[in-house]
C-alpha cells in the first residue's frame, strides 16, 4: 500500500449491484436532455432564487423528457436529491437504471413544478447516463430580457432562455425559437445580433422587429414570423 484509499458511496454501488444480481449487466439512466450550469446572469434573467441548477437547453425527441420538460426549464431536483449543477445532474442520473421512474422538480416561467419521467437506456451513440453539456456558452441580451447561444449559423441563433416578465416574452418569443433577422438584416452571430439591437437603441428606435421560427407558448409551429419586441431602456 502507498497510502492512498478509493472511496464510493454506497448510494451510487446499491443500484448496480442490484442490476448485476437481477440482469447480470448494468443500463445506466439516460433523460434525453442537453444542459449547462446557471450562472448569475441566468438567474436574475429567469428570476430564480438562487445560482443553482441544470438549465436545460435541449429535449431529445421521443426521450424520457420528451413532453414533460422543455428548454428554459431549470432543473433542481431528481428523486429528491438537489441538482446544483450540471456535474450533479449526470451523477445522479447515472445513478438511476433504465426503467425507473425519476421525479424531476424544476423551475419553468418562475414556478417550481414536478414532473415524472421514465428513464430509458442510452442510445448507442450517447455517453451513459449523462446529460450533455450545451457549449459554448450562452450570451445574455438585457436589451430584449433573452439569453441566446453562442454558437454561429447561417440560419439565425437559437434562444435558450428568455425571462418571462421582460420584453421577448411579452411579444411572445420562447426558449428554442430561432431568430432569422431584425428587420431586413439577417442575424449570423452573436454579435450581430447584438450590434444590431445597440445600433437601434442609439437612433432611439424603441421596438426591434425580429423574425423568429420554431414553436410559440402555445406549443403550435406557426412557422417563421415576426415579432416587434419593444427595447427594455
Amino acid at each position: 500500500s502507498v497510502g492512498i484509499g478509493f472511496a464510493i458511496p454506497s448510494a451510487m454501488v446499491q443500484p448496480v449491484v442490484e442490476s448485476l444480481k437481477t440482469t447480470g449487466t448494468i443500463k445506466r439512466g439516460w433523460l434525453g436532455i442537453s444542459s449547462q450550469d446557471v450562472t448569475p446572469e441566468i438567474q436574475k434573467m429567469l428570476q430564480l432564487p438562487a445560482v443553482s441548477g441544470a438549465l436545460i437547453g435541449g429535449v431529445t425527441k421521443a426521450g424520457p423528457a420528451h413532453d414533460r420538460l422543455q428548454p428554459g426549464d431549470v432543473l433542481v431536483a431528481l428523486n429528491g436529491a438537489p441538482i446544483t449543477n450540471t456535474r450533479s445532474l449526470m451523477i445522479r442520473t447515472a445513478q438511476i437504471l433504465s426503467g425507473q421512474k425519476a421525479k424531476a422538480q424544476f423551475y419553468r416561467d418562475g414556478s417550481l413544478q414536478t414532473a415524472e419521467l421514465t428513464v430509458a437506456v442510452p442510445p448507442a451513440d450517447t455517453p451513459p447516463g449523462v446529460a450533455q453539456v450545451a457549449t459554448p456558452p450562452n450570451i445574455n441580451l438585457a436589451a430584449i430580457g433573452t439569453a441566446i447561444s453562442a454558437a454561429s449559423s447561417p440560419n439565425g441563433l437559437t434562444v435558450v432562455a428568455v425571462d418571462p416578465h421582460g420584453p421577448a416574452a411579452k411579444a411572445g418569443l420562447v426558449a428554442d425559437n430561432t431568430i432569422a433577422a431584425v428587420g431586413a438584416n439577417a442575424v449570423t452571430s452573436p454579435i450581430t445580433l447584438r450590434d444590431q439591437l445597440a445600433d437601434l437603441a442609439k437612433a432611439h428606435q424603441p421596438v426591434a422587429v425580429l423574425l423568429v421560427s420554431g414553436y410559440d407558448s402555445s406549443g403550435t409551429d406557426p412557422g417563421p414570423r415576426w415579432l416587434p419586441v419593444t427595447l427594455a431602456k
